[in-house]
């Protein structure tokens, strides 16, 4: 599960105990919604006017499920009131690895986490819950670039700066 999944360049996995439940992406995969286009219908003609226009999207939600996996209670609660601080401070930098993309969202709902049960020979928890994120401009492509193996800068499709991340 390590590496799968990335917030602001930390693996989830690694930080906080926890991936995401198989399909969780989805939301992610999906193309948004195209903004409707302006447009008048005449009341003395037929059809409607369309003006046309390059194609724009909606902002949108994005849910994913979350299994969180802790070393008993303690270290559990411990995790999920961090994972839950990181991603309540403001906009992250969501990176899937297995598509290559990096996604800004901004925390919207923290669902109630459900518990999964425990492993008895290892006393871990499993609880799964999930997180709504709004996704402001899903056409904007992020890359992102390496500088100097500690640092990863995020530009937008113009090349302007947007986050500049610490890896180590």
């Amino acid at each position: 599960m390590k590496g799968y999944y990335k917030i602001d360049a930390i693996d989830l996995w690694e930080q906080y105990g926890a991936s995401l439940e198989r399909n969780a992406t989805a939301d992610l995969l999906a193309h948004p919604n195209p903004k409707p286009l302006l447009s008048h219908n005449w009341a003395d003609e037929d059809g409607e006017d369309v003006l046309p226009a390059p194609l724009r999207v909606q902002a949108r939600d994005v849910t994913l499920a979350v299994l969180m996996v802790g070393n008993g209670e303690a270290d559990f609660w411990l995790k999920y009131n961090d994972l839950y601080d990181h991603l309540a401070a403001g906009y992250v930098m969501f990176f899937v690895n297995e598509f290559r993309r990096a996604h800004l969202l901004r925390l919207v709902e923290w669902g109630k986490p459900q518990r999964w049960g425990r492993i008895r020979s290892t006393g871990r928890v499993i609880m799964r819950f999930s997180v709504k994120f709004r996704e402001d401009n899903p056409a904007e492509d992020i890359p992102n670039v390496l500088i100097d193996g500690a640092r990863q800068l995020w530009q937008d499709g113009q090349g302007d700066v947007l986050r500049i991340t610490h890896l180590i």
